[in-house]
């Protein structure tokens, strides 16, 4: 089984031993043959009170933790361009959506997938800490949040939107954001050459036509569809104030589709829970509320894939 925790299950087993002592934790993982899925986003939040002179954590030995137990690193901001890479060659070819793996074998892969080998080879012998602390040396800002105007993008994005009237339909919302993901990432140079030529320059109706076709079946695209309805659900959601763990929880949630069972923030649990158990049958059979729910249910069997 693939077990992806929220950061803040994460810090309370490593720093903490709640709600189990690590070890006891490491033992139930290699004795059920299960795997921990870490993303970059989670290792960077482990890692913020770098940030904070003064702060009590001791950075070093959380990944050190982290580390030893049995990980698979998945690359999550890589998804979103992947899934839509892969929709577009099935749709050109008339044939069904595969499913793609966001997997790779090193955290240097999961942080930096735009980096020529010859860059990323200096990480090959680093630990996981040695990594962080050498990124950090680098360029401290990596570990803050994006900002624009001082607030995080996503919280700038969802203020101006809940301001402006857009499609009302949950279609027309959904093909919106796949020409908006194919221009950003057409222009930031991210899409294979003839993806990327196709999203500049096919017309309106075309991107529409696709954005339906992936519209139609929530197996395709799942991490991008799921992230849309949650992010139209907040914006739609007036009494909803947005924290600075929002764009935390984006990444959290495209990862959802490709794990076998997940934890997530409080303030997101019931939001991506009753999403997804209106659009993916079972997806939502993945969500737990800590990591108390993840161990009861290791313990029954009880989980989506079984």
């Amino acid at each position: 089984m693939l077990i992806y925790l929220d950061t803040k299950d994460l810090i309370n087993l490593l720093e903490h031993d709640r709600p189990r002592p690590i070890q006891e934790f490491d033992a139930i993982l290699r004795a059920g043959l299960h795997n921990l899925a870490v993303s970059f986003s989670n290792v960077k939040e482990l890692s913020r009170p770098l940030l904070e002179p003064g702060a009590r954590t001791v950075v070093t030995r959380l990944l050190n933790q982290l580390e030893k137990l049995p990980l698979r690193y998945i690359r999550e901001g890589t998804i979103i361009r992947d899934e839509l890479s892969e929709a577009r060659e099935a749709f050109a070819g008339g044939r069904e959506y595969r499913a793609i793996s966001p997997f790779v074998a090193r955290f240097d892969e999961a942080f930096s997938p735009f980096l020529r080998p010859l860059a990323s080879a200096m990480y090959l012998t680093l630990s996981l800490a040695e990594s962080v602390f050498t990124l950090w040396q680098l360029n401290p800002s990596w570990l803050g949040p994006p900002t624009s105007h001082g607030l995080p993008p996503i919280k700038v994005h969802l203020e101006a939107d809940r301001m402006h009237r857009g499609p009302s339909d949950a279609a027309s919302n959904f093909a919106f954001a796949v020409a908006n993901h194919l221009r950003d990432l057409a222009t930031r140079k991210l899409l294979p050459d003839d993806l990327e030529a196709w999203a500049l320059t096919s017309s309106a109706e075309d991107r529409k036509c696709f954005a339906g076709w992936i519209y139609a079946d929530p197996r395709r695209c799942p991490a991008l569809r799921l992230s849309d309805e949650f992010y139209h659900a907040v914006r739609k959601n007036a009494s909803y104030t947005p924290s600075d763990s929002l764009v935390g929880d984006f990444a959290h949630i495209k990862c959802l589709p490709y794990v076998d069972l997940i934890t997530l923030d409080r303030g997101t649990h019931d939001h991506v829970r009753r999403i997804a158990d209106r659009i993916i049958p079972g997806c939502a059979d993945k969500i737990c509320g800590n990591l108390e729910e993840v161990l009861r249910r290791l313990a029954r069997g009880d989980c989506p894939s079984s």
